[in-house]
C-alpha cells in the first residue's frame, strides 16, 4: 500500500482518540531543544512543557522562513502564506453554545522543503487563543501528533491541563478540536492563531494564520472566522478647510498608533485591503486637544503582504499616496496632514494587509511658537566623506552620532527644530535610523535593508547644545543629511490642505507628460493649485518616483540640478518622500531633477508657508 494511503487509514482509525486541554507557559521561545516533530507514523507522548516548546519553535521558525511573524491565511481571508495556504474554516459552538469547536483546513500542495504530500510531512497543528484581543496568549491548543490524533490545551503560566477535548479529522484536509466553552471562561472575544508544522522541514517551520472571533451574545457564535487581513472600514471624516497661517510646535517623537501592539485603540490586526483606520491625533503624544490644524507624523508600513500604498488624510480614501511599499518591506515617510474636525486622521491601505505605525513629531496650531525658514538644500552630514564627523567611517550599532547643526547649513543659533533629508546608504544589515535631540532608538525615522539607499524627511527638535543625535540600530551604515529648513521665532507660518496633485508625468498633470530623462530638470508650477497663493515662500509636498528604468535619484529645489537628493529609487520600486522646498525667486515654481535613466514623477502639495500673522 502507498505510504499516503497507510497513514490516512491509520488516522481514520484513531479519530476518536482523546484531546487534552492545558494552559501554556509564558516566556521567550527556547532556542535549544530536541526536534519538535515525531518520526512519520510514530506517536510521541510529550509533556505539556515539550508541547509548549513546540509551539514557540513553530512561531519562531515561521518568522524566520517567511520573513514576518504574522501572515494571513488563504481561502476566505484573502491573504496568502508563502509556500502554504490554509484557512481556519470554523470557530463555532453547538446549539446550546456550551461547546467550542476550532477547525483548520489546508490547501498545501506540498511540504515546501521536501516536496512530499503534506499529509506525509505535517505532524502538528497548534492553535493559540487570546480571549480578549489584547495580544496576550491565554491558551494553547496542541493537535500534538496527527498520526495518533492527540492534543492538549494549556493555560498561560502553569501548563495545567484544564479540560478534555475531542479531536476530529475528515480523512482529507480538515482538522478540529472540540471542548467546552467554559473551559476557557466563555469569553466575549477571542483571537485564534493557527500553526502547521512539518517533520521534514529542517527548521520545523509552519504556516501561520490568525483570525478574530466575534460574539453574538451567547458566548461564541456560529458565523464566525474573521481574517487577519480584515479590518473595519472607518467612517469618512470631514476635510479640513485651509485656515489662517499656523506656527509649529516640535515634539519629542511619540508613538500614537501601532497595529502590531494595539497602541492607539487597535486590536493588534493589520490594516486590510481597501480598509481605513481612524487614528486620534489630538490629546495624545503631546499634541493638545484643541487649536491644532495639522500634525507631523512619521508613517511606517511594515509586514505588508502585497505591493501597496498608505494614504493619510483627514477624511479617508486613497486618492493620493503617503507611503509606497512592497511585500515584507519596512518603509517610512514623513507626513504633514490636516486634522479632521473630529480630531482624527484616517489611514487607508490600498492592497493586501500591512501593519501601520504612526509617530508624532509636532503639530501646527494657533499656539505654536516656531515659524519655518526654508533654505536651499545644504549637506551637513556625510559619513562617506567625513562631513559633519571629521572622519570617514560608517555609523555603527547603538552608538548615537552627535551632529552639530547650529551655524551650519543656514541653521542659526536660536533655531528650535530642523528639517533634514536623511539618507541611509550601503548598510551591512537591515536596520533603522532614529534622529532625536537626545539619542536613542525608541522610534524610527529611516528603515532600510542591507545595501539599500533609503531617504526620509525628518523634523527634529534641536538639543540645547545645538546638536541632534543620529542612532543606528544594528550593523554598519553610511548616513547623509541635508538641511531643508529650520524653525525659529521668526519666519513663515503654515497653511495645511488636503493633498492635491500638481504633477504627474504619467498623464500630463501639471503640463509635464512623459518620463524625466537623465540629467533633466523641469519646472513645476505651485501657485493657484490647491489654493497655494503666488506669495507663498515655500511648499510642503510629497514626491513619488515610479517606473524607473535604472537606479537614480530625484531632487526638488528652487534652482534645479542635483547637488543633493530627495529620494532614491531602483527599477521596480515606487518610492515616496516628503519635501519641504523654497519657492524659486523667478516665479512661483520649484524645479524637479532626475539624475539617471528615465523615471515618472508625482508631486502632491500638502500645504504652504508664507509670511503673516498666526
Amino acid at each position: 500500500m502507498h505510504v499516503r494511503s497507510t497513514r490516512l487509514l491509520f488516522l481514520v482509525m484513531a479519530a476518536l482518540s482523546l484531546v487534552i486541554v492545558h494552559r501554556a507557559a509564558t516566556g521567550e521561545a527556547t532556542t535549544e531543544a530536541e526536534s519538535p516533530v515525531a518520526a512519520p507514523g510514530t506517536a510521541k507522548n510529550e509533556s505539556p512543557a515539550a508541547l509548549h516548546e513546540q509551539f514557540e519553535q513553530a512561531k519562531a521558525a515561521a518568522a524566520e522562513s517567511f520573513g514576518v511573524a504574522e501572515v494571513g491565511g488563504a481561502g476566505d481571508s484573502g491573504g496568502e502564506v508563502p509556500y502554504c495556504q490554509g484557512d481556519i474554516t470554523g470557530v463555532v459552538a453547538n446549539s446550546a453554545y456550551d461547546y467550542f469547536v476550532i477547525g483548520h483546513s489546508t490547501a498545501c500542495a506540498s511540504d515546501p522543503y521536501s516536496g512530499a504530500n503534506w499529509t506525509q510531512g505535517i505532524t502538528h497543528i497548534i492553535w493559540s487563543i487570546d480571549v480578549n484581543g489584547d495580544g496576550t496568549e491565554d491558551y494553547h491548543v496542541h493537535y500534538d501528533n496527527l498520526f495518533a490524533l492527540t492534543a492538549a490545551v494549556h493555560v498561560v503560566g502553569d501548563l495545567t491541563t484544564i479540560c478534555d477535548a475531542t479531536p476530529g479529522w475528515d480523512g482529507a484536509g480538515s482538522f478540529s478540536a472540540t471542548f467546552p466553552t467554559a473551559c476557557i471562561g466563555s469569553p466575549a472575544h477571542a483571537r485564534i492563531q493557527s500553526y502547521m508544522v512539518w517533520d521534514e522541514n529542517p527548521f520545523g517551520s509552519s504556516c501561520y494564520c490568525q483570525y478574530d472571533v466575534a460574539p453574538d451574545g451567547f458566548g461564541f457564535s456560529p458565523p464566525i472566522a474573521r481574517s487577519l487581513c480584515t479590518a473595519t472600514t472607518a467612517p469618512p471624516g470631514a476635510n479640513t478647510l485651509p485656515v489662517g497661517g499656523q506656527a509649529f510646535s516640535p515634539l519629542p517623537p511619540a508613538r500614537i498608533f501601532d497595529t502590531r501592539t494595539g497602541v492607539g485603540g487597535t486590536i493588534g490586526l493589520p490594516l486590510g485591503s481597501g480598509q481605513t483606520s481612524t487614528v486620534r491625533v489630538t490629546a495624545v503624544g503631546g499634541v493638545p486637544a484643541t487649536g491644532v490644524s495639522a500634525v507631523v507624523l512619521n508613517v511606517t508600513a511594515t509586514g505588508g503582504t502585497a505591493a501597496s500604498y498608505l494614504s493619510v488624510t483627514p477624511a479617508g480614501g486613497g486618492g493620493t499616496s503617503s507611503v509606497n511599499f512592497l511585500p515584507h518591506q519596512d518603509v517610512a515617510n514623513l507626513v504633514t496632514v490636516p486634522v479632521g474636525a473630529d480630531g482624527n486622521v484616517r489611514v487607508y491601505n490600498s492592497a493586501g494587509c500591512a501593519h501601520v505605525v504612526l509617530d508624532v513629531f509636532g503639530y501646527y496650531g494657533s499656539a505654536g511658537a516656531s515659524r519655518f525658514n526654508a533654505v536651499d538644500p545644504a549637506r551637513v552630514l556625510d559619513t562617506r566623506t567625513g562631513n559633519g564627523t571629521g572622519q570617514i567611517a560608517p555609523l555603527g550599532p547603538n552608538a548615537p552620532l552627535a551632529l552639530p547643526l547650529t551655524d551650519r547649513g543656514g541653521v542659526p543659533a536660536g533655531a528650535t527644530a530642523a528639517v533634514l533629508n536623511v539618507t541611509a546608504t550601503g548598510g551591512s544589515a537591515s536596520s533603522y535610523l532614529s534622529v532625536t535631540p537626545s539619542g536613542g532608538g525608541s522610534t524610527s525615522n529611516v528603515n532600510f535593508v542591507a545595501g539599500e539607499d533609503r531617504p526620509n524627511l525628518v523634523t527634529v527638535p534641536i538639543g540645547p547644545d545645538g546638536k541632534v543625535r543620529v542612532y543606528n540600530a544594528q550593523g554598519f551604515v553610511h548616513v547623509a543629511a541635508d538641511v531643508m529648513g529650520w524653525y525659529g521665532p521668526t519666519g513663515s507660518v503654515f497653511t495645511p490642505v488636503a493633498p492635491a496633485r500638481i504633477v504627474d508625468t504619467r498623464n500630463g498633470t501639471g503640463g509635464i507628460l512623459g518620463q524625466l530623462g537623465p540629467g533633466q530638470t523641469v519646472p513645476a508650477q505651485v501657485s493657484d493649485i490647491a489654493s497655494v497663493p503666488a506669495s507663498a515662500d515655500a511648499v510642503f509636498m510629497n514626491l513619488t518616483a515610479t517606473g524607473a528604468s535604472s537606479s537614480t535619484y530625484l531632487a526638488v529645489s528652487p534652482g534645479g540640478g542635483g547637488g543633493t537628493s530627495n529620494l532614491n529609487v531602483r527599477p521596480g520600486q515606487d518610492v515616496a518622500n516628503a519635501v519641504a522646498v523654497r519657492v524659486a525667486d523667478d516665479g512661483p515654481v520649484v524645479r524637479l531633477y532626475n539624475a539617471a535613466g528615465a523615471v515618472h514623477a508625482v508631486l502632491d502639495v500638502v500645504g504652504w508657508f508664507e509670511d503673516g500673522p498666526v
